[in-house]
């Protein structure tokens, strides 16, 4: 783009009839105004106020895909799976071509149906004002969007949002188009890691995979800090923290989207709204160029979080049977599904192993919980590689080392849609194999499944419950 190039900012309608922000007769983004009802989808989710369809370069491709219901410019805090929000004030501004202003104040009309505190809700209980300036970078070659967003919670209503806060209110979530793909060879992918400004001031970066572990969460920034997605020929979305905004809040990253949700640190949001003040975050959104990119992330270093006992876990081989020797996948991009250790007590054993070096490891010892308690390793993305509906038959070797209790393997099909929290397995429903106890060399357990009729998600669990040692080998899921 040349640089001296002249926006030509005006608020009007595409082809539809949907409001949207045009530059020199070109969509730079399209406004998404909530909805006036629930759907009948109990578990649908809310789209929040937002910009979507959105570009950072003047008639260049979307960043945020067309009606993508994660990662928009949220408008109003995102806030999809508590709160309705819906526009009561919106304002716009294009006296001047090169600087767009657009006003929006939003309210709460209706929590999500399938929340626990459904019955008990009344509309009202927060106030949200989002001021938003585009303007063109001639440095940069980008549009900026320019956000100073806050939230104010009504006077009693304080226990209630935050009863429904999801681990902190969050205010952004940024999925960049192409970053929900596959890589090559089999697709298109962008954006093979994030790189972010961390509180110590140095520049980090952590891998985009397919992972759920301690990798995906904690971002912290400093107060001037940054999150960006690198690294791409066509441009690389900046999300920028002005105002030292950047100390107030946290980040998570989605272990399946890729998409970066950006929410108030606790400790801030508790003392703001018992004080009465308001939780406010401003930031620019951004694109910096592909060598920019490169320069960012070469002068990272890879997160500490990545040597996490949590993060080293093996991946899903799919319709193979699954060895689980010596790998380091875990520190590059991938799509691979990776297999889930619910705590510390789980570890990828890289020297035993039953044809091969590698298992999958759990070690309890009386310390942990005498004579009670488990430790599992979890799988439930089996939905996302193998047809929902189905009979399968699941085989798993196991040994086990003073075992006292029972090591097994377990079947389950399960609702993440909704209310689900975590991986925790619920005995109700759930196909359980042979159970093994005491010291016992290399043995088969298998299990074969019931039909599939609800459509859920089917979850496989290989648990040590009591204390001991056992290690799990050469797991193989075949449909029938």
């Amino acid at each position: 783009m040349e640089k001296n190039y002249k926006p030509d900012f005006k608020w009007g309608k595409d082809e539809a009839g949907n409001p949207c922000i045009t530059d020199n007769g070109s969509i730079a983004a399209k406004f998404y105004g909530g909805t006036d009802r629930l759907p009948e989808d109990k578990s649908a989710a809310l789209r929040p106020v937002s910009l979507h369809a959105l570009r950072l370069a003047p008639g260049g491709p979307a960043m945020i895909d067309e009606g993508e219901t994660c990662g928009p410019l949220c408008l109003s805090w995102r806030k999809h799976l508590i709160f309705n929000m819906e526009v009561e004030e919106l304002k716009t501004d294009d006296t001047d071509p090169e600087c767009f202003k657009l006003f929006v104040r939003t309210m709460d009309t209706a929590l999500r149906l399938d929340r626990r505190d459904v019955k008990n809700y009344k509309p009202g209980n927060i106030i949200e004002e989002t001021y938003l300036e585009l303007f063109y970078d001639a440095v940069l070659g980008s549009y900026v969007y320019d956000v100073r967003t806050s939230l104010k919670i009504k006077p009693g209503r304080e226990e209630f949002v935050l009863a429904n806060d999801l681990r902190g209110l969050e205010f952004g979530d940024i999925l960049p188009s192409g970053a929900f793909d596959n890589f090559p060879p089999l697709g298109d992918k962008k954006y093979t890691h994030i790189v972010y400004k961390g509180a110590d001031g140095r520049l980090y970066n952590r891998p985009q995979n397919r992972h759920l572990g301690p990798d995906k969460r904690n971002i912290f920034y400093s107060p001037d800090g940054f999150l960006a997605f690198v690294a791409e020929k066509h441009g690389n979305p900046v999300v920028q923290f002005l105002d030292g905004s950047g100390s107030l809040l946290w980040s998570e990253i989605c272990w399946a989207m890729y998409d970066v949700h950006f929410k108030c640190n606790k400790d801030m949001e508790i003392q703001h709204i018992k004080k009465g003040i308001p939780l406010g975050i401003r930031y620019k959104l951004y694109s910096v160029s592909h060598r920019e990119a490169e320069h960012m992330l070469a002068s990272s270093s890879p997160d500490p979080v990545l040597s996490h006992p949590l993060v080293r876990c093996p991946v899903f081989s799919g319709r193979e049977t699954n060895y689980f020797e010596p790998s380091e996948e875990y520190l590059k991009p991938s799509d691979k599904w990776f297999w889930q250790m619910s705590e510390t007590s789980c570890f990828w054993d890289w020297k035993t192993g039953f044809s091969k070096k590698g298992s999958l490891s759990i070690l309890r010892e009386e310390t942990d919980q005498p004579g009670q308690g488990k430790s599992q390793w979890e799988l439930y993305t089996i939905g996302k590689i193998f047809p929902l509906e189905g009979k399968y038959e699941i085989k798993v070797k196991v040994k086990t080392e003073n075992v006292k209790g029972k090591a097994y393997m377990a079947w389950q099909y399960q609702d993440f849609s909704s209310e689900s929290r975590g991986i925790e397995p619920d005995e109700h429903g759930m196909e359980i194999s042979k159970a093994v106890s005491g010291t016992n060399d290399w043995m088969e357990l298998s299990i074969l499944t019931v039909e599939n009729t609800k459509g859920f998600f089917p979850c496989l669990y290989l648990v040590l419950e009591g204390t001991g040692k056992c290690w799990f080998d050469e797991v193989h899921i075949r449909q029938l």
